[in-house]
């Protein structure tokens, strides 16, 4: 722990208002969560799971899944479908349903093709059940569509696609969730066949190459930086970091630098959330040169990759170096964001979490902006009795 064990929250700057509300979401989340995996894996393996339960441990498991816990996710979703099957059997309409969700998860962890073979298989099987009208059905069906789209089987997407949309317009009305995602995708598949055409079952990389940079009108642009984008995310998610980064690098006549670099940083978040520290820090290095190059050393996005990296570096094992850099930062925030900037307070937590003793072994936040930053400086503001005045004040 050396020269900055004997530091704790109390040196840290207040949070301001912004701050307050931010903690308040993070401690809402984390009491769910933690109630969750304490209370619900100990039902008894044989008693049924009733529907409010089942939502709290979907809940609870896509709480884990955002704050990079991925094994608790797992995990999670395991017990829920063990005790499903154990009350209904293999092909009932909860265990598919909680079947589809973690298909969902799995895609947005960047297993694209396993969501893709679930939701097939699970699509019929409700189909069976259900009908074709059912809700549940429509929100599977669309679900399918998505991540084939996002897997490049946008054929078979256009196809599913445009048969549930305006299905699930008639069935369920046009502001329905469902209904919305139908016309997300549709919108998003329209715009890339328009941009590939006829190249649309090649490989992405070698369809986008294809088209190049278009003289066309400024949506045609646009769709294809969005192309790129997504594919270079997936490549990322999907493990290939290096490779998603060089392909995001290569972009600079292509894609604005507003989109590029964000989608840089979520390559090195990402990453860094898999467990490749090191190679998540020499990623983050790169993004900062880059970012810095075409934003200047003061940009909000400049100094929130900062607050990345200081966390990657305590994350690799020099805590002391992961402070002083954090506190740093926390000093530049101050000056250039105010002291009442969301970016501040998440800087703040961070600069507290590498500043205080930590325990060997214990949990670590995967990522500055997500979870158990700082124990004792949620518990303090838990136990505010005036945190809420506070808040309303603006002050903190």
């Amino acid at each position: 722990m050396g020269d900055h064990a004997g530091a704790t929250a109390r040196d840290s700057p207040p949070l301001g208002r912004a701050g307050q509300v931010a903690w308040g979401k993070l401690a809402e989340e984390l009491d769910r969560l933690n109630e969750t995996t304490r209370v619900l894996p100990t039902l008894p393996p044989d008693q049924p799971v009733s529907a409010e339960q089942a939502h709290m441990w979907t809940a609870a498991a896509w709480s884990a899944q955002r704050a990079g816990e991925l094994d608790t996710a797992s995990w999670l979703w395991q017990q829920l479908l063990e005790r499903q099957r154990a009350g209904g059997g293999e092909r009932a309409v909860d265990v598919l349903v909680t079947t589809g969700r973690q298909a969902d998860g799995f895609a947005l962890c960047g297993r694209l093709d396993e969501a893709v073979e679930i939701l097939h298989g699970v699509r019929y099987a409700l189909l069976e059940q259900l009908g074709p009208h059912d809700p549940v059905v429509l929100a599977c069906r669309v679900a399918l569509a998505e991540w084939r789209a996002e897997a490049w089987q946008l054929r078979e997407a256009s196809h599913l696609i445009a048969t549930v949309a305006p299905q699930a317009e008639r069935q369920l009305g046009e502001m329905h969730r469902t209904t919305r995602r139908a016309h997300r995708v549709q919108t998003r598949l329209r715009r890339v066949l328009a941009l590939v055409g006829d190249s649309a079952g090649g490989s992405v990389e070698g369809t986008l190459s294809a088209v190049g940079l278009p003289d066309g009108p400024r949506t045609h642009v646009r769709a294809l930086a969005n192309a790129y984008l997504r594919h270079a995310y997936w490549t990322g998610i999907g493990g290939d970091s290096r490779r998603a980064l060089r392909l995001l690098i290569g972009l600079h006549d292509q894609v604005p630098a507003r989109w590029r670099l964000p989608a840089m940083e979520n390559v090195a978040a990402l990453t860094l959330r898999t467990g490749a520290v090191h190679e998540a820090i020499s990623l983050l290095a790169e993004v900062i040169s880059h970012c810095t190059e075409e934003f200047g050393t003061d940009h909000p996005r400049t100094l929130a990759l900062r607050a990345h990296h200081a966390h990657a570096v305590g994350l690799g094992g020099e805590p002391a170096r992961a402070a002083r850099l954090a506190a740093d930062l926390v000093r530049r925030q101050r000056a250039v964001l105010g002291g009442n900037h969301v970016d501040l307070s998440r800087g703040v937590a961070n600069l507290a979490y590498w500043q205080g003793e930590r325990k060997p072994g214990g949990l670590v936040p995967p990522d500055p902006y997500l979870t158990r930053v700082n124990i004792q400086l949620l518990h303090d503001f838990r136990a505010s009795p005036n945190r809420h005045r506070r808040g309303r004040r603006g002050g903190g």
